[in-house]
């Protein structure tokens, strides 16, 4: 059943308890609890017991807390300032409804998971441009009657900053890497897996060295053609519900933040 004003209830095991998450006027997350909604409103509409959703994560977590244990908010100052800050839906539970594997990290899994060097996919919402309306079957109506592109992409953390990160996408540009049209290939490297062979597309030519990752599980792959590119780093809430890809060689990691420094002109 939904809660009030239609958010889903998600089952914490830690705090025994339903909970749904709502933002305030500022982008900040309240928590309700069910046990505390109930003593404020009996008989207030709640969840179905016998019907329990998906737990959360509940990693380092604390039993006598009444709040989840979520990575730290991002301030407000800095919120407003993040251009095109991609930002978490916690209000809709802590798993992808579709695919299990995209879920939020909780408690000190937050802080293991998004560090440097990390590779992970999420669900990516996009404002829809009027081309893509003609051409792409993956547009939906978002609020306010606005057009979005979703795609499951994926990304590389470069920066770790409090609440979020900065994160490098990795594409394929359909196929054409870098020799679409418009792209530019001095700001882009190769990334493949361990057990993979680093491959130029016949007329390709890249200057910066590739990246290698070794994958979160053995079935994890990555088409010969997929691009780093550093140019464009997302802002990417803590919060969001991700799968775990793999991680950047060590070896290698040096070169990722060099990249990365030298295309945003960052100091060290």
């Amino acid at each position: 059943m939904a809660s009030p004003g239609g958010n889903q209830w998600t089952w914490s095991d830690q705090h025994k308890d339903y909970y749904y998450a709502t933002r305030d006027q500022y982008g900040q997350l309240a928590y309700h609890w069910y046990k505390q909604v109930q003593q404020a409103t009996p008989g207030a509409s709640g969840p179905d017991p016998t019907l329990r959703p998906r737990e959360d994560s509940g990693t380092g977590q604390r039993p006598d807390s009444n709040v989840a244990s979520m990575p730290d908010p991002i301030p407000n100052e800095d919120r407003v300032s993040l251009y095109d800050l991609i930002e978490g839906t916690p209000q809709k539970g802590w798993y992808e409804q579709l695919d299990s594997s995209y879920r939020m990290r909780t408690g000190a899994e937050v802080y293991s998971f998004f560090r440097l060097g990390k590779v992970f996919a999420m669900l990516h919402i996009q404002a829809a441009s009027a081309q893509a309306l003609q051409t792409n079957d993956s547009i939906t109506v978002v609020k306010y009657g606005e057009h979005a592109f979703s795609q499951i992409r994926r990304f590389i953390i470069v920066e770790v900053r409090r609440g979020f990160v900065y994160a490098c996408p990795i594409t394929t540009y359909s196929g054409r890497a870098t020799l679409k049209y418009g792209c530019v290939p001095r700001e882009h490297s190769i990334v493949y897996l361990r057990g993979q062979h680093p491959t130029l597309l016949q007329g390709e030519y890249l200057e910066k060295e590739p990246i290698c990752v070794d994958p979160a599980e053995p079935g994890i792959r990555m088409d010969v053609s997929s691009r780093l590119h550093y140019s464009k780093a997302w802002p990417v809430e803590m919060n969001v519900k991700v799968k775990d890809i793999g991680d950047v060689d060590p070896q290698d990691l040096s070169n990722l933040l060099r990249y990365y420094r030298e295309e945003n002109n960052l100091r060290d």
